[in-house]
């Protein structure tokens, strides 16, 4: 890896030479800010920005996707309770209903029990129980 990048230095055409008295040296370092525009500040920072919009981007996407969907459980939750309630409201109505009957065969049980007496009575026999 060393060798490559010592080569690269060297034997590149866009190498520049580089002194650090301003004097040339045996080495050559690589420009590579000409040949790779996105490397250029100005770049990374268009590609920085680029990349923070499209999150922004995907984050409401999903956030738009997260709402459709509460709304729809909201929706179904809704309904879901509705139905219930009617469902719990005509079972209660069933329920007074039956105990309407309910009272109803009892007291006309009571009444044909009594009428038993009565005619058992009537009779002179007695009916055992």
């Amino acid at each position: 890896m060393a060798a490559l990048v010592f080569r690269l230095l060297v034997t590149h055409p866009n190498a520049e030479p580089r002194s650090r008295f301003h004097s040339p040296e045996p080495f050559k370092i690589l420009n590579v800010s000409s040949n790779l525009p996105y490397r250029r500040a100005g770049n990374l920072q268009e590609a920085g920005r680029g990349q923070a919009q499209d999150r922004e981007a995907q984050e409401r996407e999903r956030n738009a996707g997260t709402t459709t969907r509460q709304r729809a459980i909201d929706t179904y939750v809704a309904e879901f309770e509705s139905t219930v309630g009617q469902t719990l409201q005509r079972l209660g109505d069933a329920s007074g209903e039956m105990r309407k009957t309910s009272t109803g065969l009892s007291t006309v049980s009571r009444q044909t029990n009594s009428r038993v007496e009565v005619a058992q009575k009537a009779s002179g026999k007695i009916m055992p129980k």
